[in-house]
């Protein structure tokens, strides 16, 4: 079993499920850490033509920021998790599950980004890590 993938074809859409398993599609979205114009962290999932972000809850009340973009198919074919929000795999755009009241999800720099309290590198192989 691998990644499900969607793909435009013609007027319409064809959805594949598994494949090469750890094999990524070529045009997957990539997750980067970066710093605003204030030094604070922020994730930044590319997203190119995303033009809007929308707030929505599921049955269990998990506030969802969901970011979409015309275009050809573009999606987060993993899941990564964070200290404040998760980021599903996702068929076509983005989603970030909130894991804090006070997660706010933008757009900017080609793509999603979410402002992060903290960043954690880890350095070397030892694991030690460094807040900031």
């Amino acid at each position: 079993d691998g990644p499900a993938r969607l793909d435009s074809e013609g007027e319409g859409w064809r959805l594949t499920f598994g494949g090469a398993s750890g094999a990524l599609p070529p045009d997957a979205l990539k997750v980067t850490r970066a710093t605003d114009e204030n030094g604070q962290g922020l994730a930044v999932v590319s997203l190119p033509g995303a033009s809007r972000t929308r707030w929505l809850r599921d049955r269990d009340g998990t506030r969802l920021a969901v970011a979409t973009a015309a275009g050809r198919v573009q999606n987060l074919p993993l899941p990564r998790s964070f200290v404040e929000f998760n980021l599903p795999a996702t068929l076509h755009g983005v989603a970030v599950e909130a894991r804090t009241d006070d997660l706010v999800v933008g757009l900017g720099r080609g793509g999603v980004t979410v402002p992060r309290g903290q960043i954690v590198a880890l350095l070397g192989s030892n694991g030690a890590g460094k807040s900031r």
